[in-house]
């Protein structure tokens, strides 16, 4: 896979917590290619443009070609790629997928789930902790490229606590300034640097889980025990919470969004699903602020154990079955049995229900009442009712009808009070998001009542389809109308180097916009800027003038050959046009 005249013994050793990247272009270094990416696809066995920095597929090609000489393939998979920050946020199944796709390969890169404000334009430049960089050049001799310093919304060195600068100068750092800022703010310093030590304890595979912080909401009180999340006050109070931002402007843009928040924290409800870490980085530190506000209870508490040894009959007194005992003691029905046998007390409940009682609890099953009622009021357990019920002929089918009727009243009056909200008509996107429950009952139960009701309802300004698939939104892509202008003002400057077309796909890259952000800036009525072909030619001529001041050429046709263009009747009147202006000039 390497150079042939390439020993082994000459490659350099990976540095902690050192990218695959920054690994390959030392590679590079002490390889026979002459191609950056000849040598990256020699290597990973795949071309390096379809290879992402964060999870490189084709792991165990570069393991055996290059890696068995320091690590394993599950060494290199754990230490030097993102696997532990992504793998927080899933199941062990999934991990154990997304693992085999890095080893195995694939086509196109590994997203495992989809970036917050991933369509939001971003510079393209390298940014290093200065601290870090002058210690690694103290101790090493050369830069390294970290993985914090690619890290999503990672604005400060987790470990000095130093803002992470971008290395050059010019054109590049005023791109960047418009992304990351260094805030004087001590609120909004202490947000980023929480943010990056969270983001480090991923990558070291040692950070909070899904699972973590699920039963911490469910401490707090966001969270029932059966799953459901109390979404609306949660998103309020953590945007509240971050308040101040961050030094990243996508990540403060993004606590501020109470859509995208309601959105992403709607799929901690279910547990086969998985969100970015960013969103459990940002759940993990308001959890950890307010685990002190967590209320003391008796849920909360670890409860006692009872034996049969210090049950007494003071402690059974007043209970008329061993259901009522359960509920005193704190324990379930079966261990309340056994505790009372073992004590010597079971047989003062062991009396037989009055064919009254028998009766009157009927009487409520008939009423729909649930069984749990039944059981406490007449002072019997939960199984004592279902027998009896199973006694009576029709009776479970007759109170499923009537439940059923009793649930499609309640859902419909929910339904028709949530029509007017704030003096207006809600829209049939807010219904299904906000009344999520009532509205998956009613399409499954009541499908023509619902379309009734939904085709009542405002219309929503952006399609449901729309609004699912795009994060952008209007007000965001109009933001950066200055900083699309400063990257085609990067892409045209002219220099010493080659000018080369600033067509609409350069300028986006310089951004880090694929075809798709592209197109939905357009959709919003924001075109990326992009070069014509006069300006560029003229650029070209330009170019060709100042690294040849005393070259004089006559024609058009040389000036465009001179430039290495292609000779077209419209690009020969351009060269004619900027000569008579440079003779009137």
């Amino acid at each position: 896979m390497m150079g042939k005249n390439t020993p082994p013994s000459s490659l350099p050793a990976p540095v902690q917590e050192e990218t695959l990247a920054s690994w390959l272009d030392r590679v590079y270094i002490h390889s026979d290619s002459f191609h950056r990416r000849a040598n990256r696809r020699s290597v990973l066995g795949a071309p390096w443009r379809n290879v992402s920095g964060l999870l490189p597929y084709r792991l165990r090609v570069f393991a055996d070609s290059v890696g068995q000489h320091f690590y394993s393939d599950t060494e290199l998979l754990t230490l030097h790629t993102f696997y532990p920050y992504f793998a927080a946020t899933m199941t062990d199944t999934a991990g154990r997928d997304l693992a085999e796709r890095i080893f195995s390969g694939g086509r196109g890169p590994l997203c495992p789930t989809r970036e917050p404000l991933s369509l939001a334009a971003r510079p393209d430049v390298g940014r290093y902790c200065l601290q870090c960089q002058r210690e690694d050049r103290i101790s090493l001799g050369f830069d390294v490229g970290r993985r914090y310093n690619v890290a999503p919304f990672v604005t400060r060195c987790p470990f000095h606590g130093d803002f992470i600068s971008v290395l050059s100068d010019g054109v590049e750092r005023d791109l960047a300034s418009f992304r990351w800022k260094e805030s004087q703010s001590a609120t909004t310093r202490r947000n980023a640097q929480q943010f990056a030590r969270e983001t480090q304890r991923l990558l070291e595979g040692c950070g909070a889980t899904l699972m973590t912080c699920r039963h911490r909401l469910e401490a707090m009180g966001y969270m029932t025990k059966e799953g459901s999340l109390r979404v609306k006050q949660l998103v309020d109070e953590s945007r509240a919470h971050f308040a101040d931002g961050f030094e990243d402007q996508a990540l403060s843009r993004l606590v501020a969004d109470k859509e995208m928040l309601r959105r992403a924290f709607q799929r901690l409800s279910d547990t086969r699903r998985s969100i970015h870490p960013a969103y459990l980085i940002l759940l993990n530190l308001f959890t950890e602020a307010h685990s002190s506000d967590v209320p003391t209870s008796e849920k909360t508490e670890p409860s006692g154990v009872w034996r049969h040894e210090d049950l007494r009959k003071s402690a059974v007194e007043g209970c008329s079955s061993v259901t009522a005992v359960a509920r005193k003691l704190g324990v379930a029905t079966t261990t309340a049995t056994l505790l009372l046998r073992r004590a010597g007390l079971a047989d003062r409940f062991n009396v037989r229900q009055p064919d009254d009682g028998i009766a009157a609890i009927l009487r409520d099953l008939e009423a729909a009442t649930p069984v749990a009622s039944v059981a406490a009021h007449h002072g019997v357990t939960p199984l004592r009712v279902y027998r009896l019920m199973r006694t009576a002929p029709g009776l479970i089918e007759r109170r499923r009808e009537r439940a059923y009727v009793a649930e499609l009243k309640l859902r419909r009056s929910t339904a028709e009070a949530a029509r007017t909200t704030d003096g207006r008509v809600i829209t049939a996107a807010e219904f299904r998001g906000t009344y999520r429950n009532d509205y998956c009952w009613l399409l499954k139960h009541d499908k023509e009542w619902l379309r009734v009701y939904l085709a009542t309802l405002t219309r929503s300004a952006v399609s449901a389809s729309r609004t699912g698939r795009s994060s952008l939104t209007v007000e965001a892509a109009a933001s950066e109308i200055e900083l699309l202008r400063r990257a085609y003002d990067s892409a045209t400057q002219i220099d010493e180097r080659r000018p080369y077309r600033a067509s609409r796909k350069r300028v986006a890259k310089t951004l880090k916009l694929n075809d798709y952000a592209v197109k939905i800036r357009k959709e919003l009525g924001l075109l990326v800027p992009a070069e014509d072909d006069e300006a560029f030619v003229r650029r070209r001529i330009e170019w060709v003038k100042n690294l040849s001041p005393d070259l004089n050429i006559g024609s058009s046709e040389r000036w465009l050959k001179k430039a290495g263009l292609r000779r077209t009747k419209n690009r020969r009147s351009i060269c004619v046009a900027a000569a008579r202006e440079n003779v009137d000039a």
